[in-house]
């Protein structure tokens, strides 16, 4: 049996949006990587993609700079045979006069959710699709003010999270149990700042995020009832003299796996390295940390687990150092991140590749 994943990373310098197919044999545990491959077209100048997988059909979204009838638009796009071949662009805010940017996405059989910000933080909208990405509804508000939204779904249970304005350490939190047809929202107290991730597993919900201390550190929070109650926040990056940033997270089965970036031991004007913690028992407790680059040339980061098998990735500019000229860089691990494979170059189109 294979089982199908991909990367979706943005080339700035040309403009395209890039995708990587995975393909990783159960039997063998073997990643085989396919072509660079572009999916946008010339006349779309692409944004922040994100992508959701339902079996074969891969749903991709970004947003668009320039044109009408906004100078920015969210833009669906889909392939229904495992990134062979592509389907759109679909502008999904063609009617929003508004700009619309920072899109995220999440899927589960054939209803596909989309949550993205309007304006400068002006409102958090959403939009659905019923059948797969054939068809759109109208976008919906969801909060005002609020922007950053992130979603994910299991069945018809639905969670969006979204910065509360002011960074006055609280976030909202959105619920649907029906397949987003209506919405409860509530405040959650954090030592909440910037950048939340959201995780799900079962009834664990689990949530990461940026706060400053003296520095800028990572912390953790998660509800064992979907939300009805919370635990934390408790630090994932060591209190030290370096900033932890950009935190990523990977849920599967009991495993958490939380990414973050810190600048531990780098000289002035360098990036980050990536670093590690993981937890087997739901959150209940993460191990060390386990520093998984070290050239302090990475920067941005996304991580995905299923099974035993754990990919990370990131951007690294250690073929042209100073002038952030980044291509994309992934190792793997098979015992569910215990030990990992070496550092592998990934992207070689011309340009500044990123997320």
């Amino acid at each position: 049996m294979n089982k199908l994943y991909f990367i979706i990373f943005y080339n700035k310098n040309m403009k395209k949006i890039m995708i990587l197919n995975l393909l990783i044999s159960t039997l063998y545990s073997q990643i085989i990587w396919g072509p660079e491959k572009r999916i946008n077209p010339d006349s779309i100048f692409p944004m922040h993609p994100r992508a959701a997988v339902w079996k074969d059909t891969i749903h991709v979204v970004f947003y668009k700079s320039g044109g009408t009838p906004s100078e920015y638009d969210i833009i669906y796009m889909r392939s229904t045979d495992k990134g062979e071949t592509w389907e759109g662009p679909i502008n999904l805010t063609i009617n929003d006069p508004d700009d619309a940017v920072l899109p995220w996405i999440t899927c589960w059989g054939k209803k596909v959710h989309v949550v993205y910000q309007c304006g400068y933080g002006d409102s958090v909208m959403y939009i659905r699709s019923l059948d797969g990405g054939n068809n759109w509804e109208v976008p919906k508000k969801l909060i005002k003010p609020a922007g950053l939204p992130k979603i994910v779904c299991i069945k018809d249970t639905i969670f969006v999270i979204s910065p509360a304005p002011g960074f006055n350490n609280k976030f909202y939190f959105l619920r649907s149990f029906n397949g987003g047809d209506t919405w409860v929202t509530e405040i959650i107290d954090s030592v909440y700042y910037g950048k939340p991730r959201l995780g799900l597993n079962k009834n664990f919900l689990h949530i990461i995020f940026e706060q400053v201390d003296t520095k800028t550190e990572v912390y953790y929070r998660r509800s064992p009832d979907l939300g009805n109650t919370w635990e934390g926040p408790f630090l994932i990056s060591p209190l030290d003299n370096w900033s932890s940033v950009l935190p990523s997270l990977a849920v599967s089965d009991s495993n958490v796996y939380i990414l973050w970036m810190e600048g531990m031991y780098c000289s002035f004007g360098a990036w980050f390295n990536v670093n590690l913690r993981k937890s087997n028992d739901n959150g209940n407790n993460f191990s060390d940390r386990q520093i998984l680059s070290n050239l302090c040339r990475s920067f941005e980061n996304d991580i995905y687990a299923r099974d035993s098998i754990v990919v990370i990735v990131y951007t690294d500019e250690r073929h042209n150092p100073g002038q952030s000229d980044f291509e994309i860089y992934w190792r793997a691990s098979y015992d569910y991140g215990n030990t990992w494979t070496d550092e592998e170059r990934l992207s070689f189109i011309t340009g500044n590749s990123m997320w």
